[in-house]
Parts: C-alpha cells; structure tokens; sequence
C-alpha cells in the first residue's frame, strides 16, 4: 500500500471492522491524503494508548456508525488537514465533557474563523484558519441547535478567532450568545444570517446581559466603522 493516497469505505455491517483493523491499514499506507468513511466508523477494537500519525493526510471525513471518538481518538490529524465528523452534541448541553479526540487534533489551535450553522438540513459548527479546517456535524438533530454548539465553544480557544457567522441562528436566551462571546477578544466581523428574534442576539452584546458587567468586544468602541442591518434577519458588524 506505499502508493496508496485514496481510501473510503462505505457502509460496513456492525462489527464487521475495529479499530485495530483500520489503524493498522493506515500505518501500511504512508502516503494516504484522503480518508473517507461512510457508515464505516468502527464500533469496537479501541487501542489504549495507541496513536497514527499520517503525515501526508488532507482530508479525514468520517460520519455515520460509531462514536467517532473510538477512531479520531487514536489517528493525530496534521496541520493543514481538513476533518469533517459527527460529534454528540448533548441536549441540554453537558459541561466539561468536550469530545475526547479534540487534543489529536494538530489542525486545530490558531482557528481564526468559527461558523454555526442550525440550518435544518445541514446543521455543523466549523472551525477554519491557517492550519486546516475541522467541521462537527451533530449526531443527533435538535431543535434548539445553536444553544447546544454555542455551550461546547468554551472547550477550545476563541481567543484568536476573528470571525464569527451564525446561520438560522434560534436562541433560547441571550444569555449563551454573551458567555460565548466573552474570550473572543479579537473578534472583527460578526454575521447573522437568518436568525430567529435577531433581538436575543443584539442583547447579548452589551454588559448588562450579565451580572458580571463585562462588555464583549471591548476593541469594537474603538473601531472607525460599524454597519448594522437587520433587513433579512441579519446584523453584521466589520472592522
């Protein structure tokens, strides 16, 4: 397999491959850049310990059958690489349980673009910067999609993000759009796109939608130009 760079698996029946099986295949293939498996993700066969690192890897999509984390939990995902799976996204939202694969993820850190999505046919949270591109899908649809995503950001660092884009955005409170809001520090465009009560939205950015006082965006006073449109449910503000 030392000239392989293409590999997707389709459709396996329950069991019928492990962990085991596609690490092992993985290590034999050295030059793979692409990864692809639909409805293959291994249920069984965990590796304690154990890690591949596919250094010429681009793209990882892995969606439908088991937890991804048994797989993504043991494969290092480079910089650069683009990865797109199915997270379980808890309803309502589990603090301090972000999903175990998420320290492998060599793509990740530096993310300067967040994009949340709750549109009914395909809802995602996306992560994209200088190192790679890593997109969730949730598992399970919920109705009140944008508080779950909004919950899980306080697991990864917003600090560097720059642009933040809600789409079919619903919130049941202002309360997770401000707390969400708070570490991204060096945010300079934030667009909302056919959002439900755009108003929840808008009262999550000033202080007083917390005890603590503490104003979002505390650069934003100091910014040239502001552009806010609520035509078509959307409000944007750009550096």
């Amino acid at each position: 397999m030392i000239n392989l760079t293409s590999f997707e698996l389709t459709r396996t029946a329950p069991g019928e491959i492990s962990t085991k099986h596609l690490l092992d295949f993985f290590e034999s293939a050295p030059n793979l850049c692409k990864i692809e498996l639909y409805s293959a993700t291994p249920t069984s066969g965990t590796q304690h310990g154990r890690l591949v690192s596919p250094a010429c890897l681009k793209r990882v999509y892995a969606a439908s059958g088991g937890p991804p984390s048994l797989l993504l939990g043991h494969l290092l995902i480079p910089v650069g690489a683009c990865l797109t799976t199915e997270v379980e996204f808890p309803s309502p939202p589990i603090k301090d349980q972000p999903p175990r694969f998420l320290d492998n993820l060599r793509n990740l850190p530096n993310f300067t673009s967040i994009r949340l999505s709750s549109d009914e046919y395909c809802p995602h949270i996306q992560f994209n910067g200088p190192n790679g591109e890593v997109r969730m899908n949730p598992r399970t649809p919920h109705a009140d999609t944008t508080d779950v995503f909004l919950e899980p950001l306080v697991h990864f660092d917003t600090s560097k993000a720059e642009r933040l884009d809600i789409l079919s955005g619903n919130l049941s409170s202002s309360d997770h759009f401000y707390r969400a809001l708070l570490p991204t520090n060096n945010l300079r465009t934030l667009m909302l796109y056919r959002c439900t009560s755009p108003q929840i939205f808008i009262d999550g950015l000033h202080p007083g939608a917390s005890s603590s006082k503490i104003m979002v965006f505390p650069n934003w006073k100091n910014w040239p130009s502001t552009s806010i449109s609520t035509g078509r449910n959307s409000i944007s503000r750009v550096r």
